[in-house]
């Protein structure tokens, strides 16, 4: 009879594992798969088929006239700093739509928190008021209990 030992199949589950994970890694060139997006993945041939058509729907770039492309002239043009991704040179206060999504998320959480905070005092203030009440009731009860015991022992 065969019997299963359960080393081996523990062994070699690990290395189908690790055969795996190692051809994920050299599938996403040892980039966090996660953080991979479907942009980067595609090829630059989809963004524009020609090179003189642009799908951004922009007006095309002015084509360098020949005295600017002198050596001097090159020099003299100020270049533009690159705007980071996700970041809006022409939004007030230098604002992402990132970041302000970020503050209105804050902004919600901070509403919801409050709410909290006054739903926690109104059930505070609830068992207080309740405590109140039996504390009252705790004292009549034995305001009772002392006139029956002093009727009963003068029987």
């Amino acid at each position: 009879m065969l019997q299963l030992r359960l080393i081996p199949i523990v062994i070699f589950a690990a290395l189908c594992l690790l055969v795996l994970k190692t051809i994920g890694f050299m599938a996403t060139d040892g980039r966090d798969p996660a953080t991979i997006s479907a942009a980067e993945d595609a090829p630059a041939t989809l963004a524009s088929t020609t090179d003189d058509v642009e799908i951004t729907g922009a007006t095309p770039a002015e084509k360098p006239s020949p005295a600017a492309s002198a050596p001097g002239a090159q020099a003299a043009l100020p270049k533009t700093p690159a705007t980071p991704v996700g970041v809006s040179a022409a939004a007030p206060g230098g604002q992402s739509p990132a970041e302000r999504a970020l503050y209105e998320r804050l902004q919600e959480r901070r509403q919801e928190l409050d709410g909290r905070a006054r739903d926690m005092e109104l059930r505070e203030n609830l068992i207080k008021a309740a405590e109140q009440r039996l504390d009252g009731r705790i004292e009549e009860l034995k305001e009772l209990e002392g006139g029956k015991g002093s009727a009963s022992a003068a029987r």
